[in-house]
């Protein structure tokens, strides 16, 4: 979960998760959320809106600690 706070809504974000796959995480925003802002940029990165509250969802399985 990112809360934007201060960041102007419509700016473009870009996270990078090395250790996720970017194809999985799309596959579960769609299937668990209505009005989905997140975008695939590459098989680690994703990117989407600032504004409000975004959900990123991370599956299962994954270590515990995980850098992004």
């Amino acid at each position: 979960m990112i809360d934007w706070g201060t960041v102007p809504s419509g700016a473009q974000a870009t996270i990078y998760l090395p250790t996720v796959d970017a194809d999985t995480v799309l596959n579960w925003a769609h299937r668990t959320s209505v009005s989905n802002r997140l975008k695939r940029i590459d098989a680690h990165t994703i990117s989407c809106e600032a504004g409000g509250v975004t959900f990123i969802p991370i599956p299962g399985g994954q270590r515990s600690t995980m850098s992004g």
